[in-house]
């Protein structure tokens, strides 16, 4: 199966960017060879510093985290109107950032920024103090889905290396490090139901089998950018998860959200974990 993965194909990637021009363009840049094969990205925009901002080495002002998206979002059209599916994007901001109302209320109009989603990064149980951020955010959310909420207080405590972790990936699977991919496949646990009960043993064998492969593919894959391909094969992150789950309660007549649902979660989590990190 490996053998049929092309030398073109692209995951997607997390990418931070910083407060100066060169970064804002080589973020710019490596987007664009991103797009050019309908990979995606999410981008921390945390580190710019807020719109109107004086710029002392020009004696202008910044433009701001939410203008950058915009010039991002037209870098997406344009690889777009180039043949190929439109760029997904996600923009993160931290919750303590000056324009982060701005940024909250970006999407209200229709049709802006439509190839980003947006989250907002919390660092330590404070901010969740913030009633009106958090009141603004909420009505978002009921109105058009957006922001989500990423916790990043949490990624630090079981962070898998030195490196800070201050990324993520277009669909927020999982928090990374500037300048990585995500390399991700799911298991449908509805597959390893019996009537005799879970079955393990197989299940083993098929959270091995997809370790192996998902590892392969950071081997064959093929980067837009010698950094990202050097720290994606320094770190090799991947991530396995599973479909399925509520439809497993169903066939073990277990309501969703009950203790036998509890039971069966954690039992089947743990395994998951204990064989994945054994191979």
């Amino acid at each position: 199966m490996l053998e049929i993965i092309k030398k073109e194909h692209y995951p997607c990637y997390a990418l931070l960017v910083e407060d100066n021009m060169e970064s804002i363009m080589d973020v710019a840049t490596l987007i664009s060879f991103i797009f050019k094969y309908g990979a995606g990205v999410g981008i921390n925009l945390s580190n710019l510093r807020p719109k109107g901002s004086l710029i002392k080495s020009t004696h202008g002002k910044a433009m701001g985290p939410v203008s950058v998206m915009q010039c991002y979002s037209s870098i997406s059209n344009m690889i777009t109107q180039a043949g190929k599916r439109p760029g997904a994007m996600l923009g993160l901001l931290n919750i303590n950032h000056k324009d982060i109302e701005e940024f909250i209320t970006c999407k209200n109009i229709e049709g802006n920024l439509t190839n980003f989603n947006i989250s907002v990064g919390i660092n330590n149980e404070k901010d969740l103090k913030k009633t009106r951020l958090l009141e603004l955010i909420s009505n978002q959310i009921h109105q058009n889905g957006e922001p989500g909420i990423l916790f990043f207080d949490n990624a630090q405590k079981d962070k898998f290396c030195d490196e800070e972790i201050n990324a993520v990936n277009p669909c927020v699977e999982h928090v990374s490090l500037d300048k990585t991919s995500c390399c991700l496949g799911s298991l449908n646990l509805t597959k390893f139901y019996t009537k005799n009960g879970f079955d393990y043993e197989n299940f083993k064998k098929y959270i091995s089998y997809s370790i192996r492969f998902l590892d392969n593919i950071l081997t064959l894959n093929s980067y837009p950018d010698k950094r990202i391909e050097e720290k994606t094969l320094k770190y090799r992150q991947i991530g396995l998860g599973v479909m399925g789950l509520a439809d497993l309660f169903i066939m073990n007549n277990f309501l969703y959200g009950d203790n036998n649902s509890y039971v069966l979660t954690e039992q089947i989590f743990s395994f998951m974990q204990k064989i994945s990190y054994d191979e």
